[in-house]
């Protein structure tokens, strides 16, 4: 039985074959050719395929979607994409930029423009004095200023000195105890006869202000007869008449002299070491300032001022590090000084005597003419006395205008000698 069933399915399997073979040979013999794969079997056109829902081979889902039925994709930027972009931006940005620096902008000089001033940052930091420092103080109605110093103050002591010009601008009482070649700095941490350096000690901003704050000037008119100085026995003598009670301010200028003799600026270990600039400069201001708390400090600063080396050279102290930094180095850490201890500080490096406006108002690399001096005072009592909030004008205008004068007068009086010699 088993045996039948099987060549049945056999002969049927024949059959289909045969029929299918009879399709493809009619097919291959017809007017019209059907398409053949490379099998040999006819591609027959879907659309015209019919077919029912019921088709077990066939399903709706599976026949192919019109190319205008088709989802369309959305559009999205991957990273590459993107990063592209961005590159892309920035190279046109840095074109733009680059093309519009290459081109620069037009300036234009006027001749006749004649302004002098002078394109620095003045660094004046004025501090008022607290109030409460000044109770139970009888005011006698007169500005007293004792200065403290060394050659600026020091080398004239006549009207046309620094403290006298003050004094004759403001109608302040002024008193120049200022000691030739003296600095801030001092030679020995604890006072010492040993060198001359050692003594010299004694005329040194910290042991003045120490003399001042003890009333003790006994080391000092020791010495003094030993160094045939009038100038610095001048100083002695003011110092020690002057009577504290009616001071109202202390003005402390000293020159580029610390920076000329390499004293250290600072002590890292010790921020009161007497030895160093910065150090001596605290703690005198110190002294002074739990003595007498009512007297308004004010440190001038050095000016601008040449070193002159071994082969008699001016080297600018703006760019020459002698050891321990420029003249601008000291003149920081003065404004740092300063402005923690609360009391004004006055720019004559930058505001009032620099590196371009030097040859008006200096006579040799470090002291000043009759015109520095006097661009010093106007300074001083611009600022301190006439509390004006502007930035102090460094042209140097009135030593123009003078020296200006100066050669008319010369050209005219060489005028009248060639006159009366014609004659």
């Amino acid at each position: 039985m088993a045996d039948k069933n099987i060549n049945k399915e056999v002969n049927k399997k024949e059959k289909m074959s045969e029929a299918v073979s009879e399709e493809v040979s009619e097919a291959v013999s017809s007017s019209e050719p059907e398409y053949l794969d490379s099998d040999g079997f006819t591609l027959v056109d879907l659309d015209d395929y019919d077919y029912s829902e019921e088709d077990e081979f066939f399903e709706e889902d599976d026949r192919p979607v019109p190319e205008e039925e088709r989802p369309r994709r959305p559009f999205r930027l991957n990273l590459l994409t993107v990063t592209g972009i961005l590159i892309l931006a920035v190279l046109a940005a840095g074109i733009i930029i680059l093309l519009k620096w290459n081109k620069g902008t037009l300036t234009t000089w006027d001749r006749d423009d004649d302004s002098t001033k002078f394109d620095v940052e003045v660094q004046d930091v004025i501090f008022s004095l607290n109030p409460a420092f000044l109770e139970g103080r009888e005011d006698d109605g007169v500005t007293t200023i004792l200065f403290l110093g060394n050659d600026p103050l020091s080398d004239d002591r006549t009207e046309t000195g620094i403290a006298e010009q003050i004094g004759a601008m403001s109608g302040a009482t002024v008193i120049n105890a200022s000691f030739p070649s003296s600095k801030i700095a001092c030679e020995n941490a604890v006072y010492s006869t040993s060198t001359q350096e050692g003594i010299d000690d004694a005329f040194n901003l910290y042991y003045v202000c120490s003399a001042l704050n003890r009333q003790d000037f006994v080391a000092m008119e020791n010495i003094a007869p030993f160094k045939n100085d009038p100038s610095l026995t001048a100083g002695l003598e003011a110092l020690k008449s002057t009577d504290m009670d009616k001071v109202d301010i202390l003005a402390i200028m000293y020159d580029a002299v610390d920076y000329l003799e390499g004293s250290p600026v600072d002590n890292a270990n010790n921020d009161v070491d007497i030895q160093t600039y910065t150090g001596s400069l605290k703690a005198s201001i110190q002294l002074i300032q739990e003595e007498y708390p009512y007297i308004r400090i004010v440190f001038l600063s050095p000016t601008f001022a040449f070193y002159v080396d071994e082969d008699e050279k001016f080297q600018s102290g703006a760019m020459t590090d002698l050891g321990n930094g420029t003249i601008s180095t000291y003149w920081v850490r003065a404004i740092d000084v300063s402005s923690a201890a609360g009391i004004s500080f006055i720019d004559n490096y930058y505001g009032s005597i620099n590196g371009d406006n030097y040859l008006l108002f200096m006579r040799d690399a470090v002291h000043l003419n009759e015109a520095g001096r006097k661009q010093i005072a106007e300074h001083f009592v611009a600022k301190i006395l006439n509390n004006e909030k502007g930035e102090f004008d460094v042209s140097g205008t009135n030593a123009t205008k003078e020296n200006q004068t100066d050669k008319q007068s010369d050209t005219q009086s060489e005028d009248t000698e060639d006159t009366e010699e014609g004659e």
